[in-house]
């Protein structure tokens, strides 16, 4: 499975990575510094893109420049060819509007930075 990170915290993204490692996750990993990257990735503006046929996982930050979290997420539960695609949001923001508006769109989780690396790697474990 190749786990997308939508993170544009380098601190935050590199202590999920190596969280991931220590979990026996150091499968492709791919970043993306803020949510147009992600989305241009996602809906194949850019290439290398989706692999049709291969898992994938995005772990999605909701505070990130040129497009929030938060429209990356209506956007792929929108798409046809990429709702089913498991989204976690992995934010600092413990609002519970926000957390209520992103489990409403479609994630598959909701958990808090940095306490959520850890329960991450035992969603991904567990099979989403």
């Amino acid at each position: 499975m190749t786990i997308l990170i939508a993170e544009d915290d380098d601190g935050h993204a590199y202590l999920l990575r190596k969280r991931l490692e220590a979990g026996g996750l150091a499968g492709p990993i791919i970043r993306f510094s803020n949510g147009a990257e992600a989305w241009a990735f996602l809906s194949g503006e850019t290439s290398p893109g989706l692999i049709p046929g291969e898992a994938y996982i995005l772990a999605l930050d909701i505070g990130m420049p040129e497009m929030d979290g938060i429209e990356v997420l209506k956007r792929v539960k929108a798409h046809p060819r990429l709702k089913g695609l498991p989204v976690i949001m992995l934010t600092t923001s413990d609002a519970p509007e926000d957390k209520r508006r992103c489990l409403e769109l479609g994630c598959s989780d909701y958990l808090t930075k940095p306490e959520g690396f850890d329960k991450i790697v035992d969603l991904i474990k567990a099979g989403f």
